[in-house]
């Protein structure tokens, strides 16, 4: 490794993968942690599988390995404009040939976690005997590391401070926004990968597992459990979402609001994050699923949106404990969903939200730093 890339390496893409972390934890928990070992090739297998059979679901793919890209993009040339990282801006300096290489190689190791499941995606391709998918696997992931190379590249030669196709989207007409668009705004600008990984986990795996039911043997309780996994992986954004309403929105607490409609603007933002599982849902309907068995899919994780909602009003919890408190609902849900009971679980977890809400709203008071 030649002088230049180590200096890459320490100033980019350590600080890259050091405040990234916990976004590949969670990712690396919910592939490879929900199943035992001995069942986590067949899980891959199957999922793979059915993004090769199911074009939408290939596209989806693709659209998510893009946006992650265009999120190594912004992090490079947000830190670019920094002061303590000027002294990189001296690359522009170099002939094209020699940078283009460099920033090539700096791409591919950032993009290194796509690149490594979209090797075994390529593999089992061939294996199926489905070349064309295999190639537009690979070649995509190339060229998409050789565009952002070139915007690498064109960020140092013009010494701006955004790339302008990434930095100035097509101008909106100005309209009066519900308070719940702040949480969706906030979402898609801080957490859209991680968000976008909860929509892919939950979305596949619905496909996948209901496309597959069987007349004979209709029985909705594993993916019912499986789905459960999937929503609550949700719970990271709603603390994410919690923790900037109470650092930033307090001053909505003061203003002149029933607590009946504050609590429809959460719900709205519920059904919002909600609505990909709940279109996705009406798709296998009334075949594979019945039509009576989707209305139970989507009400048990909307009132379970719900809860995680109002769980974060009785106080202001650490990462940690809040997710020992997830892991606890989940236990609960696990014994209902078994029991088969999931109309009863479901109503527990609305009227239980509904509680939290009315009566934690004004009570909870944070601590947040602003400094």
């Amino acid at each position: 490794m030649d002088a230049i890339l180590k200096i890459l390496c320490k100033s980019i893409i350590n600080p890259y993968y050091r405040q990234n972390s916990g976004l590949f934890l969670f990712i690396f928990i919910v592939l490879f942690g929900v199943f035992p070992p001995g069942q986590q090739f067949t899980f891959h297998y199957h999922l793979i599988m059915g993004m090769l059979e199911t074009p939408v679901f290939f596209g989806l793919v693709l659209f998510l390995w893009l946006i992650y890209a265009v999120k190594t993009v912004l992090f490079v040339t947000d830190l670019l404009q920094e002061a303590e990282y000027s002294f990189i801006n001296l690359l522009s300096l170099m002939d094209n040939k020699s940078l283009y290489p460099k920033l090539f190689k700096l791409q591919i190791v950032l993009y290194l976690p796509v690149f490594l499941y979209a090797l075994a995606i390529s593999l089992i391709a061939f294996y199926k005997g489905a070349y064309l998918l295999g190639f537009i696997v690979i070649f995509f992931n190339i060229g998409v590391c050789l565009l952002c190379s070139i915007l690498y590249s064109h960020c140092l030669q013009s010494q701006r401070k955004r790339i302008w196709l990434l930095a100035n989207p097509v101008p909106l007409i100005k309209i009066r926004k519900p308070y719940f668009f702040l949480f969706i705004s906030y979402i898609l600008y801080d957490s859209k990968s991680i968000f976008l990984a909860c929509k892919l986990l939950s979305c596949g795996l619905l496909f996948r597992l209901l496309a597959q039911l069987d007349p004979d043997h209709y029985d909705l309780r594993m993916p019912m459990m499986i789905f459960s996994i999937a929503i609550f992986g949700h719970s990271v954004l709603f603390y994410k979402a919690r923790k900037f309403e109470t650092a930033y929105l307090t001053w909505w607490r003061s203003l002149p609001i029933s607590l009946l409609r504050r609590f429809l603007h959460y719900t709205c933002f519920c059904l919002i994050i909600f609505l990909p599982e709940i279109l996705g849902l009406f798709l296998l309907t009334p075949r594979p699923l019945y039509t009576a068995d989707a209305f139970t899919f989507i009400e048990y994780g909307y009132s379970l949106l719900l809860l995680i909602n109002g769980i974060l009003f009785i106080s202001e919890f650490s990462m940690g404990e809040f997710i020992k408190i997830m892991a606890g609902i989940f236990i609960l849900a696990y014994f209902f969903i078994l029991g088969g009971v999931i109309f009863w679980v479901t109503l527990l977890f609305f009227i239980i939200a509904v509680i939290l809400f009315f009566s934690r709203y004004y009570k909870f008071e944070n601590h947040v730093n602003l400094q």
